[in-house]
């Protein structure tokens, strides 16, 4: 073997050598995917689901799947947050209402790739979530349910057209049944995450069969009511209410309804 090939070929035997050392150290740098993490969902009052885990070992990243509808076939899960490690937790905010048969998965990422959890549903837990009121007077056959939200979700008024009470403007006898259908609408405010009735309202000439909240509307911030409307007879606004802080409600005749009557409870979302 000449002199000149004995170079060539120990030229190449050391290239070869450089190739699977750099492999080798490769392989060892890239560690294997963390072990799949825990995830418990929790509802909260308003719009809101709120995410827990415990750290997985050797995680540098939390992805957050969704799946908004797993009786669709033609869905599947997308990411919807990315949280970093040590935090632990993610507020998922949303419209509960579209979310009633919701999964969720929860990734553990690192550079050698993710684990996924078992997937949790949405469903099951979202009364919490979206709330339960009932009129201060309610009684059976009362109709309430008709409902108009503010655009901030802010306020709520909720018309009951069977109410029987023949009180007139805000803040008369609730207990009185003798104007049986005369109707009623209730004002409710959200206070943090929880509902409370901040106003029991009449015609100014509430009578029998008035049917009185069969439509309803809000302004957009709440502080104003700009409508409630009877079914059957004109009715006249009712008395203007004021508050310490100066938001008012008012009740005026409609020429157009807001929301079909509809019996039952409410449940604000």
């Amino acid at each position: 073997m000449n002199a000149a090939l004995h170079r060539l070929l120990v030229l190449a035997a050391a290239c070869v050598g450089v190739v699977l050392a750099a492999c080798g150290s490769g392989g060892e740098d890239t560690p294997p995917p963390p072990a799949a993490p825990v995830v418990a969902l929790q509802v909260q009052p308003v719009k809101t689901f709120s995410f827990t885990w415990a750290d997985v070992t050797g995680a540098s990243e939390y992805r957050l799947l969704e799946d908004a509808d797993t009786t669709d076939a033609e869905a599947g899960y997308e990411q919807v947050a990315s949280v970093a490690a040590g935090v632990g937790r993610h507020d998922h905010v949303v419209a509960l209402h579209r979310r009633t048969n919701a999964g969720y998965v929860l990734q553990a990422c690192n550079a050698g790739g993710c684990s996924d959890s078992a997937p949790v549903a949405a469903s099951g837990a979202l009364a919490a979530a979206i709330g339960y009121i009932k009129a201060s007077n309610a009684g059976a056959h009362d109709g309430f349910g008709t409902v108009a939200l503010s655009a901030d979700g802010s306020t709520l008024a909720v018309g009951a057209t069977g109410e029987a009470s023949s009180a007139t403007g805000p803040g008369g006898n609730q207990a009185d049944d003798s104007a049986t259908g005369s109707g009623a609408v209730y004002v409710f405010r959200r206070r943090g995450t929880a509902w409370a009735q901040e106003m029991y309202l009449k015609a100014g000439n509430a009578q029998a069969g008035d049917l009185f909240g069969s439509a309803v509307a809000l302004s957009a911030d709440g502080t104003h009511w700009p409508s409630a409307r009877a079914r059957r007879t004109a009715v006249p606004p009712a008395s203007t209410a004021t508050r310490a802080t100066t938001r008012r409600y008012r009740a005026a005749p409609s020429t157009s309804s807001s929301a079909a009557a509809r019996s039952g409870r409410s449940r604000p979302t």
